[in-house]
């Protein structure tokens, strides 16, 4: 069971909403609450090793096992492949996706 789910569909350059939801996720995770994150739309351009705040952070929560999931359909449409991601990120279909949020207690959207 997920407790929450941080569902990042913004980009992280000109988008501070997405840097709160890795923010809220990563504060969550080290108050030993079960916090994970989910990439979509183009939200999954955080998954890139870009120079900048949102990857330190991402690397951060990724390093102290925090689970971050990608969906692929999403990354696929904007030229990206699995490769492109920071380590550790796992590229994820639909019906994953759909699991994932089921298993979470609850989930905010940035």
């Amino acid at each position: 069971m997920i407790g929450i789910l941080c569902i990042i569909i913004r980009r992280p350059k000109g988008q501070e909403v997405s840097t709160s939801g890795i923010r809220t996720a990563w504060a969550s995770y080290t108050s030993a609450l079960d916090a994970s994150i989910l990439l979509i739309e183009d939200g999954v351009f955080n998954g890139l090793d870009n120079p900048g705040y949102n990857t330190e952070m991402l690397k951060d929560f990724i390093s102290q096992n925090g689970k971050v999931y990608c969906y692929r359909r999403d990354m696929e449409e904007r030229g990206l492949t699995a490769s492109d991601l920071l380590d550790r990120i796992e590229v994820v279909e639909e019906e994953r996706v759909a699991e994932i949020v089921s298993e979470s207690e609850g989930t905010v959207t940035f």
